[in-house]
């Protein structure tokens, strides 16, 4: 009896222990999965242009470590928000901009080192237009948001040639149309939609096109677009080209450590492309720079943004421009810098005494009238001087004269 309840009693315990290992085997298994993460499926698929969706992807083995997520391309989608619900889900807030261009992305979710790649794409759909259906003109995925130009580039195009013109912007999309205005001796022979962000067009200047800007403008069906910038006809026949010249700049002075300072130069014959610099004489630094490029308004004016250092001298400064296939340009002073006002009392400048201060000695040797001396030690003869009599001299050391002092 004794030795059968031992016997029980260790067989309790045995089973006991055989649990409390069964139970750890299964904390185990929580912590380590059998296996690596596995991508089985996502929800939704798509998603409106200007909605926040909440998109579960489903599989196993997922884990909370070195997990993102990616889309392809990226344009328009943010993720705000990921979470490994349990090893089977995990959960992700995606924001979808107004302006993100409909159509596919792709998906690729990273979890523990491992980039699981679905098969299935995430869809963008176009917002629907307040008060129409998805079947109405003008709605559903022809209701895209109205494109935009930022800029495009080259500004200018010289007669005889072709020219590939980048325009940068958003909500681009196909079937566009390029514009000039006016547009005679302008073709526009091709327009391609790179994405949604850019178009590259190639455009034809005829020999005679005449000379001049011209409005640049993009419409996609019933939305239209205008450039803020134009783009300017330039001779094909340098030589007959009139130079640029600066009349007057506004304002006309700076002060040192300025910073961000907007000048308006007027004149004639300006072009786009034009680059400005500062420069000043006796090798003496400008210490004033064009921060940017030149903004080209039209052929009698250009806005360039200027910064000054803190240590530039007081003093006029010359106005460069550089402007493509032409000779430079200067304003010789037409800006002024101004020195800044100390406030407190002025520093104080010590000047030793001439006495003790090094000045070197001005050499001058007169070459003619010819002065002869007699004999060694002898008085020194002087020519008869007249109205004719030129003097010639050489300075062999020029020393620090403001003048010199000729005494006969």
């Amino acid at each position: 009896m004794d030795l059968s309840r031992t016997v029980s009693t260790r067989g309790v315990l045995c089973h006991v222990i055989a649990v409390s290992v069964l139970l750890c085997g299964l904390a185990f298994s929580q912590a380590k999965p059998s296996g690596p993460p596995t991508l089985i499926s996502f929800s939704p698929a798509q998603g409106t242009a200007g909605s926040t969706v909440t998109i579960t992807f489903t599989g196993t083995n997922f884990v909370a470590r070195s997990f993102n997520l990616i889309f392809t391309p990226s344009q328009g989608l943010t993720v705000s928000k990921l979470q490994v619900i349990s090893p089977n889900q995990i959960s992700a807030q995606v924001q979808i901009d107004a302006g993100a261009q409909p159509g596919a992305r792709q998906v690729e979710l990273i979890d523990a080192d491992k980039n699981l790649r679905s098969p299935t794409p995430f869809t963008i759909t176009a917002a629907t237009q307040p008060g129409c259906s998805p079947l109405a003109a003008n709605c559903g995925t022809t209701g895209n948001p109205s494109p935009a130009i930022r800029e495009f580039s080259p500004l200018q195009g010289t007669q005889g040639t072709t020219v590939t013109i980048t325009l940068t912007g958003v909500n681009f999309a196909s079937p566009m149309a390029l514009q000039f205005t006016p547009n005679a001796g302008l073709t526009v022979q091709s327009a391609k939609l790179v994405n949604a962000n850019e178009i590259q067009a190639q455009v034809s200047i005829a020999p005679n096109a005449p000379l001049g800007p011209r409005g640049v403008s993009l419409t996609q069906g019933n939305a239209h677009a205008t450039a803020s910038n134009t783009f300017t006809v330039v001779s094909g026949n340098i030589a007959h080209m009139s130079p640029m010249q600066i009349l007057r700049v506004i304002p006309n002075q700076i002060a040192a450590g300025s910073q961000n300072v907007d000048l308006t130069l007027q004149g004639t014959s300006f072009v786009p492309g034009t680059q400005v610099t500062f420069s000043v004489g006796a090798g003496v630094p400008a210490a004033v720079f064009a921060a940017g490029p030149a903004r080209y308004v039209n052929s009698t004016e250009l806005h360039v943004t200027v910064n000054a250092l803190s240590s530039a001298l007081p003093g006029g400064r010359d106005i460069n421009l550089q402007a493509p296939n032409q000779q430079p340009v200067s304003g010789k002073g037409m800006l002024n810098v101004q020195a800044v006002k100390q406030s407190g009392l002025p520093t104080t400048l010590k000047i030793p005494p001439i006495s003790l201060q090094n000045i070197p000695e001005g050499v001058i040797n007169l070459q003619a009238p010819q002065v002869q001396q007699q004999y060694e030690g002898g008085p020194v003869v002087v020519p008869l001087l007249d109205d004719d009599t030129v003097f010639q001299w050489q300075e062999q050391n020029t020393g620090t004269a403001d003048y010199y002092e000729l005494r006969i």
